[in-house]
């Protein structure tokens, strides 16, 4: 029946209802299931148009649960137009998201969202038919990646402008500068570390070498003790190469909040600097707030400190390469001017030598003769051991095998000493002497041999540069306090010569340095260098003055005075009185032999000579001497193994003097080592042979090494 039939229809929609209830609520269980896991943002937006279809806001219908790490809110913005929780919404935004509701032509894209400060990557896609003007939005949070990116852009151009600089400052400048801009940061440090005991950090000295502060920032510079400023904690982090990240001086328990304070730092990150397991330095960065530094921020901090301090080390390594290549140059230079000067300064002396062997050659070997061309003589081989004594001593010193032996000294003895040496000079050019000492007692703990050699190379100096008829002066007067401190003696050396330009001032006491070429009176430049490093190993410091050419100079020396009151002694008057010592010569120079020997019998002793060392152990043995004056470097039997024979022979029955061209402070000590007595250099002065001849007895205490001014080092 009809009726039937109704029943069976309405039963039948009942069915197909409820059977599309179920398949919705099934289909809308899996939707919600989906949207609620997707690990992206996404969410259901209402999109609102003007009159002009022109998107201008959005309400927001539905977000998932991935929504709030995405954006940072949470389902609070549900039911909300986004001018309320985003506050100005960007203008491209909303041009894009009008152009997907009203087309439905879906859009991906990246944006920045400045009302919630993050970088996204956005998929807009209509829901709905024509009409519809919902849209579904799928977003990511892509902030870290665009500030990596942009990090790694900044860098890149960054490291392009440091790279061309060649001044450690220059680049600490240009990347603070550049940094401070791009993170807003208000200080750049860096700073070298030096570990003064072993391993322990506390003991560490930091020293800032280059900064950038921004303007109206003042923060300290200079060397300070790590352990004063920093605690354990952050010294054990920081020389284990670990970043040290402080959001707030004055809350962080790492860092002294009151030092801080002082300097104006609040926020700081610190990278140390770690190479070969050694900690050469760090960099700091700052601002004067608290600061959250971003994981980003700190990551771009690192790299740009690393990039920087071995820029900054390559530059300075750099720098100290073309300094040394100048100075090998300038060397080098100063080495060729050198040599040349010394073959001039050896062939002055060797010329009039030869031409006074010469002379006695053509002449005849009468005493008129030799005295016409002696004293000539003399005073060339007196220059020339000069010459060869002051290139040993700067030797020696540069080496540190000269060893100074002070004793309590009068003033007035080491200058009258000094003036002897060049009054034979001084006199020659008629130049007018003066000496101002003080009246009252002068003592200094000095090696004499050696002061008395820098005040004679000062007169050497001043009488050489000095015109003749021309003036100098010495003079010395006493400064100081006597409250418990050593006064201080200045002595000067003042002369009326051709004076010193200002370039050359600052540069006199130089090594091997030399006035202009031009000039006759060029030296070899060791006199002035060797008179500087003696008065500093005396405690002393000395120093140049001139008002420029032709105005003469001064030399001022400045040594404490002793402490030790003393008397001063009468001069010791050295005179050649007859010797009768039996002596042997032994030197395979026949020449430096035979002149020996006549020496020793012009001094009244008795003398044989022997050519070689076998030859003179038999010439020992059978003669039996008092003294033997030995030479070390002879071929065959030298001088060392001579001497030990005879020893064997003989023992300490006769006296064994080194009589050699070797004067190192280490041959000394090989001499002595070796069984010698004495210690003599050639070529050996006459009156010093004469007074160790005089002297020197088979008495083991008497001929024990150092106790004769034979060893005069």
């Amino acid at each position: 029946s009809p009726s039937t039939i109704r029943l069976k229809q309405a039963s039948t929609i009942t069915e197909i209802r409820t059977l599309a209830q179920r398949a919705l609520h099934r289909s809308e269980e899996k939707y919600r299931s989906l949207f609620g896991s997707i690990d992206e943002g996404v969410s259901t937006m209402e999109v609102y148009f003007d009159e002009q279809e022109k998107a201008i806001d959005f309400k927001v219908l539905e977000v998932n649960a991935a929504h709030e790490a995405m954006t940072g809110r949470g389902r609070e913005v549900v039911g909300k137009r986004g001018r309320e929780f985003i506050g100005a919404l960007e203008q491209s935004l909303m041009e894009r998201l009008g152009q997907v509701a009203l087309t439905g032509q879906p859009l991906r894209f990246e944006e920045f969202v400045s009302g919630l400060d993050r970088w996204f990557d956005i998929y807009f896609a209509r829901d709905g038919d024509n009409d519809s003007r919902r849209v579904i939005t799928v977003y990511n949070n892509i902030t870290e990646r665009k500030h990596r990116e942009h990090h790694a852009s900044f860098l890149d151009k960054l490291s392009q402008q440091l790279v061309v600089l060649d001044s450690p400052a220059e680049i600490i400048r240009t990347a603070g500068e550049a940094v401070g801009a791009h993170l807003d940061i208000s200080f750049v440090h860096l700073a070298g570390v030096k570990l003064d005991r072993g391993d322990e950090p506390a003991e560490a000295h930091i020293t800032v070498r280059a900064t950038w502060e921004r303007e109206g920032l003042t923060v300290a510079s200079g060397d300070y003790r790590a352990g004063d400023y920093l605690t354990q904690e952050f010294l054990r982090a920081a020389r284990a190469g670990e970043t040290i990240v402080i959001r707030d001086t004055d809350t962080d328990s790492r860092v002294d909040a009151a030092a801080y304070r002082l300097i104006g730092m609040r926020a700081v990150v610190v990278v140390p600097i770690l190479q070969d397991e050694e900690w050469p330095g760090l960099i700091a960065v700052g601002t004067p707030g608290v600061r959250d530094w971003r994981p980003d921020e700190i990551t771009l901090i690192v790299e740009l400190a690393h990039r920087v301090f071995f820029l900054v080390e390559r530059v300075r390594t750099e720098e100290a390469l073309r300094a040394n290549r100048a100075e090998l140059t300038e060397n080098d230079r100063r080495k060729d001017e050198f040599l040349a000067m010394l073959a001039h300064e050896l062939r002055n002396p060797l010329a009039p030598i030869r031409t006074g062997l010469e002379l006695i050659r053509l002449a005849g070997d009468t005493p008129g003769s030799v005295e016409r061309v002696r004293a000539m003589m003399e005073r060339q081989i007196g220059h020339l051991v000069r010459l060869v004594d002051d290139l040993l001593d700067v030797s020696r010193i540069t080496l540190g095998k000269l060893r100074l032996q002070p004793e309590p000294t009068p003033l007035d003895m080491l200058v009258n000493s000094a003036i002897e040496v060049n009054r034979a000079a001084i006199a020659a050019k008629q130049i007018e002497l003066s000496v101002d000492l003080p009246t009252v007692l002068c003592v200094l703990d000095a090696d004499p041999t050696r002061f008395i050699q820098v005040i004679s190379n000062l007169l050497h100096n001043a009488t050489k540069f000095t015109e003749p008829g021309g003036s100098i002066r010495v003079s010395a007067h006493v400064g100081g306090s006597d409250g418990g401190k050593l006064m201080e003696l200045s002595l000067s050396v003042i002369d009326s010569g051709i004076g010193i330009s200002a370039e050359l001032l600052p540069h006199v006491f130089e090594l091997f340095l030399q006035g202009e070429r031009a000039s006759s009176l060029s030296g070899l430049g060791i006199g002035l260098a060797l008179a500087r490093r003696l008065v500093e190993m005396h405690g002393g410091q000395i120093d140049a003055r001139s008002n420029g050419p032709g105005t003469g100079s001064e030399f001022v020396i400045r040594v404490p005075l002793s402490s030790t009151h003393v008397q001063p002694l009468g001069a010791e008057q050295t005179t050649v009185r007859a010797l009768a010592r039996r002596v042997v010569v032994i030197d395979d120079n026949h020449d430096a032999a035979n002149a020996t020997a006549m020496l020793v019998e012009e001094l009244g002793g008795e003398c044989r000579v022997a050519y070689d060392g076998t030859s003179g152990v038999r010439e020992v043995l059978a003669y039996r001497p008092e003294i033997v004056l030995l030479d070390i470097g002879m071929p065959g039997l030298d001088g060392y193994e001579t001497c030990s024979r005879i020893r064997r022979e003989l023992g300490r029955g006769v006296i064994v003097v080194a009589l050699t061209g070797f004067g190192q402070e280490q041959d000394r000590d090989k001499v002595f080592r070796s069984g010698f007595d004495a210690h003599l250099t050639k070529p050996a002065d006459p009156k010093e042979l004469a007074r160790l001849l005089g002297e020197l007895s088979v008495d083991p205490q008497v001929n024990a090494p150092g106790r004769g001014s034979s060893d005069p080092l």
